[in-house]
């Protein structure tokens, strides 16, 4: 075997081996730091100094690629791109200060440091996890060899197993890609698509043709602010046919829908958008559900893939609709979901999943999406 299959091979044999459980850890905590908007801070020497440079560089700025409607973004700095004041640090006091002097300026409580050493004994590195301890903050190194001193000094280490430090360093640049990947692809923008009338409000049978009308289901304000907290943009497709047959105008369903966006406000969520049809039935529209055209309007307006988006509602023609696109489907049991299921016999489709009301179609959505990571 020649050195470059050689090289190769011990490569591939060092990735075979890394730890899947450890790397899970990191990005949990990285995406936890995200969600909290805590900062990270990412340092090491040579190689590594390129390497927590890349890494900053990947979680700043390529985890928003393809995701324009990303809420937020990483909060991130590498400790080793401020040359001039690298050298200040380096020239006036000591080589070893050059980390946990700039960690001193910005470092807060429930921050992430990141330590890059493949020996796992930079004096410099070593000395700025202390510090970082010292301040509550969640350390975190990537290794190699046996660990080294860092590996007992911060919260969570990963050693790559190879007493080769191109290898190890090789890894290292291996597993930040893989870390910003997975991190852009469980932060792109997944929407919850709802019907009104019976998941959100209550259903009438004579229609909601007023603001007084508008009686919310118990717990739904509270479950699209769920929703929000954790990521998801939350999109309303509704018929509203009194409009088409004259009962009421599109000036009050507008009023109505501005109310509703308000209070779900005030709780501490946010819909993005309503869209709502005013045609009555036989007009033979394309946006009248269970015609998916609001839906594939939506996909283009916040670039989405409606393969990991819901759909929830309290009719089979709901259902329809997210079926029609490749929506999975929640139909709710309040609203007209009872008598829905009822009639169950003559579904040309069924949903995925069937629950009690949004707020259980929430904590569904969240269990299934966690399980999925």
């Amino acid at each position: 075997m020649g050195f470059i299959s050689r090289y190769l091979a011990e490569l591939r044999n060092t990735l075979d081996k890394l730890p899947m459980r450890q790397i899970e850890k990191l990005r949990d905590i990285l995406l936890k730091a995200y969600r909290e908007s805590k900062q990270i801070f990412i340092m090491g020497n040579g190689g590594s100094a390129a390497t927590a440079s890349h890494f900053a560089c990947d979680l700043a700025k390529g985890t928003t690629i393809g995701n324009p409607h990303m809420r937020g973004r990483f909060k991130v700095i590498a400790l080793t791109d401020n040359v001039p004041l690298l050298t200040a640090w380096a020239n006036d006091t000591d080589y070893e200060n050059i980390f946990v002097e700039q960690l001193k300026n910005l470092l807060e409580e429930g921050d992430v440091v990141i330590a890059i050493s493949g020996s796992g004994n930079s004096k410099n590195v070593l000395k700025a996890v202390e510090y970082a301890n010292t301040k509550a903050a969640i350390t975190i190194g990537l290794t190699g060899f046996e660990g080294g001193r860092l590996k007992d000094m911060v919260q969570e280490c990963l050693i790559v197993p190879s007493n080769s430090m191109e290898r190890i360093e090789d890894v290292h640049l291996i597993l930040e890609h893989l870390l910003c990947s997975y991190l852009r692809e469980l932060l792109r923008v997944k929407a919850i698509f709802l019907d009104r009338d019976g998941v959100i409000c209550e259903n009438r049978d004579d229609y909601v043709k007023s603001w007084e009308e508008f009686i919310w289901v118990p717990g739904a304000k509270e479950a699209l602010s769920r929703l929000n907290s954790n990521g998801y943009i939350t999109v309303v497709i509704t018929n509203q046919s009194v409009v088409g047959r004259g009962i009421i105008s599109r000036e009050i369903v507008e009023e109505i829908h501005q109310r509703m966006v308000k209070e779900v406000t005030q709780t501490g969520g946010k819909i993005e958008k309503i869209y709502y049809c005013p045609h009555k039935p036989e007009d033979g529209c394309s946006c009248r559900k269970p015609e998916p055209g609001f839906l594939l309007e939506a996909a283009e307006d916040f670039e989405l893939d409606l393969r990991s988006s819901y759909f929830i509602g309290d009719m089979i023609t709901d259902i329809e609709m997210g079926h029609k696109v490749g929506c999975r489907t929640i139909m709710v049991k309040t609203g007209k979901g009872l008598s829905q299921l009822a009639d169950r016999a003559h579904w040309k489709v069924n949903p995925d999943y069937i629950v009690s009301d949004l707020s259980e179609a929430v904590a569904l959505i969240l269990k299934l999406e966690f399980a999925e990571r």
